[in-house]
């Protein structure tokens, strides 16, 4: 799985311009040869970011315990492309943008923390806006090793596109082609943006596990 961090600002599109242009590029890299899957995200497992937001039930006091919810705003497929199973509901669709009813996954400890008797036809409000759940998915990694995963949501990237993402890039397809690649087509549909981090998931796995290492066999000769 390849990484490529996309910083789209420079080209000045926004909102719906932003959305087609996003939901091109997948388009195209996904009839690549060697390409299984493509999606995108704000965030990616082991990632330097980590998004935490006040989440809770509407018209209700109850919040989920412990440590806040950590979300996530992905592109359809993203579960599929990581591994990732959808239990319950179903997956986000490109017509979940700009426009349409807020919707969320959420993962099964934060559904279970929320809604003992069931998710269907519920509510959560996710800093302040209200958002229809549609779904429930296991399984994941995020975050550090020394860190609790916690509770997690899930939203639509193309729902409130931001100017920074992280393209997710399963196959075979060799990595500086697949660079080569990408950079073409941003060219034709991001004009001016910028590509500044290229690496696989299992590099940016191993760059927190082997620190994390050190400091666990630090600690055992203590």
């Amino acid at each position: 799985v390849t990484l490529m961090t996309i910083n789209s600002q420079p080209s000045g599109l926004k909102g719906p311009l932003l959305v087609d242009a996003g939901q091109q590029l997948i388009s195209r890299l996904q009839k690549l040869s060697g390409v299984e899957a493509v999606t995108a995200a704000a965030t990616t497992p082991f990632g330097p970011t980590t998004i935490v937001a006040h989440v809770s039930i509407p018209r209700s006091a109850k919040d989920a315990d412990g440590i806040p919810p950590r979300i996530n705003a992905i592109s359809p497929g993203y579960f599929a492309s990581l591994g990732m199973t959808l239990v319950e509901g179903r997956d986000f669709q490109d017509s979940d943008d700009i426009g349409h009813v807020p919707v969320a996954i959420l993962d099964e400890e934060l559904a279970r923390a929320y809604f003992t008797e069931g998710w269907r036809g519920r509510h959560i409000v996710i800093s302040g806006r209200d958002v229809e759940v549609i779904g429930v998915v296991r399984g994941g990694l995020s975050g550090k090793l020394r860190e609790p995963i916690g509770l997690a949501a899930y939203v639509p990237l193309w729902q409130r596109p931001t100017g920074t993402f992280t393209l997710v890039v399963r196959g075979t397809r060799d990595l500086g082609l697949l660079e080569r690649d990408v950079r073409a087509i941003l060219a034709q549909v991001l004009q001016g943006c910028v590509v500044y981090h290229v690496t696989s998931l299992r590099d940016q796995i191993n760059r927190t596990i082997v620190p994390e290492r050190a400091v666990a066999m630090i600690g055992f000769a203590f």
